[in-house]
């Protein structure tokens, strides 16, 4: 039952402090002292832009170095759907160097244990990443007892984050003058006819630059791009 109302006052949560504050509470609910919120094309080929709750100077170091570039964690949450222990699931010696060298720092701020969940969203695939006080076996016993909760939170927090609070995990979309200019009279609910009327284009030049919107915001429709272009801060 605490479950389910931490859950309910989580999706209540319209500020993003107050949303990272309840999510903080309920990963140490399920057991874990620290968590990370990342999209994964972002983490692999972007600025490694994610919400976390780990050792302030260990994320500037991660950041810095970009370690997310060469960790094992990420790596196989990208090709796989399965959860992962950090530790267990591919032995130290069989990692490259580079991640070797992650596991190392990690270590020295006492991030040695954890599990990383992937998890589907709007955006591609996301990860949830969570930091566990004591040994791999008793990991490895507490995720057999509680893994359904520990992926429902993740799957949970994650989907609350993209569709809230999408600026702290994304890079704001670059949108062109023209679709600026479009986005806003979409906003206004205009239609693509009416569009076209009062920026004086085609119509056919319309629907071009609604799909751009859409793909960019990663909106199915008009109300997603606009709700999105919100979400951004864009207008």
């Amino acid at each position: 039952m605490q479950e389910l109302d931490i859950l309910d006052r989580l999706l209540q949560k319209d500020q993003a402090d107050d949303m990272i504050s309840v999510i903080t509470e309920f990963a140490h609910h399920l057991g874990f002292r620290a968590f990370a919120l990342g999209i994964l094309n972002v983490l692999s080929e972007l600025s490694g832009k994610f919400i976390s709750t780990y050792n302030a100077e260990y994320l500037a170091i991660y950041q810095k170095k970009k370690f997310y570039l060469h960790d094992h964690v990420i790596a196989h949450c990208i090709k796989c759907d399965t959860p992962i222990n950090w530790e267990t699931t591919y032995p130290f010696e069989t990692l490259s160097p580079q991640a070797q060298k992650i596991i190392l720092t990690s270590a020295d701020f006492g991030i040695i244990q954890g599990v990383a969940v992937p998890v589907e969203t709007r955006f591609g695939r996301g990860i949830v990443s969570l930091q566990f006080d004591g040994s791999s076996k008793e990991l490895d016993d507490y995720m057999q007892h509680r893994l359904f909760k520990i992926m429902g939170f993740c799957q949970a927090t994650l989907w609350k984050a993209t569709r809230d609070a999408p600026s702290l995990l994304l890079e704001q979309p670059r949108l062109t003058k023209r679709e600026y200019e479009c986005l806003h009279y979409m906003g206004d609910g205009l239609s693509n006819y009416d569009i076209s009327q009062v920026m004086g284009i085609s119509l056919s030049r319309v629907k071009e630059l609604v799909s751009a919107l859409f793909r960019k915001l990663h909106a199915a429709n008009r109300v997603e791009a606009v709700m999105q272009a919100v979400n951004f801060h864009i207008i």
